[in-house]
Formats: structure tokens, sequence, C-alpha cells
């Protein structure tokens, strides 16, 4: 288990620090964006962030976990490829809304498919020092 809470831990720093979105502004800017326009798509982003947690929390319970992963996999490659040829600001924008469903999708299935990993073998009390 400790390969799985090592990597777990890994993960989940890794994809929170969002070292891209420095680069990423730069992208956006050199495609004729305004700061305020990306600013723009940041509200968007959160606020429909917010919107889906509990929408993609019971598509996990209900699709299983490792599924929730798996589509969370494809929307993050759907969401680069399309800021990748869709580079006006709607693009940005869809862009940022697959992104977020993507992150959402993540954000509970990684922490039950640990649970439940944790559970199967019987330690589901490290499960508050791992996700700590």
């Amino acid at each position: 288990m400790k390969g799985l809470e090592r990597n777990y831990i890994g993960f989940q720093v890794f994809f929170g620090l969002l070292l891209w979105l420095p680069i990423f502004y730069q992208y956006q800017i050199s495609n004729g964006l305004t700061p305020g326009q990306i600013f723009q798509i940041q509200t968007w982003y959160y606020l429909f962030f917010c919107l889906i947690e509990i929408p993609t929390g019971w598509i996990s319970d209900r699709l299983g976990h490792a599924m929730s992963l798996a589509l969370a996999s494809m929307a993050l490659i759907a969401s680069n490829a399309i800021a990748l040829f869709y580079t006006a600001f709607s693009g940005f924008l869809i862009h940022f809304l697959v992104l977020a469903l993507a992150r959402s999708l993540v954000s509970g299935g990684a922490s039950a498919l640990l649970y439940e990993s944790l559970e199967a073998v019987g330690e589901k009390s490290r499960f508050k020092k791992v996700e700590g």
C-alpha cells in the first residue's frame, strides 16, 4: 500500500501546482487575448468547477472511481487539444471549462478510490494521514 500512497500524494501535489499556468498565460496573450479576457475565463473556470463538484461525485459513485479517473484523463486530453486548435476567446473558455470538468472528476474519484483501496486491505485508518 505504500506505493499507492506515495503515488497518490505525488499526483495530488503535481496536479495542483499548475506550473503550466504562467506559460499558458503567455500563450493566450500571444493569441490575442487581453489580461481582462484571461481573468474572465478564469472566473468562469472556478464557478463551473464549484457547480459541477457534486454532479461529478455522483458520476464517480455511479460509474466507478477508476472510470471517473479515466473520463478525467480523456477530458484533460480533449481540453488541451481544444487549446491548440481553437485559439479564440471562446476556444480558451471551452478549454478551461473542460479542464474544470477533468479536475472535478479527479477530485472526488481519486480520494474515494484511495479510501476503498485502503479499506480493502484493512488500513482505512491511514486515509486521514495520506489525504492529509
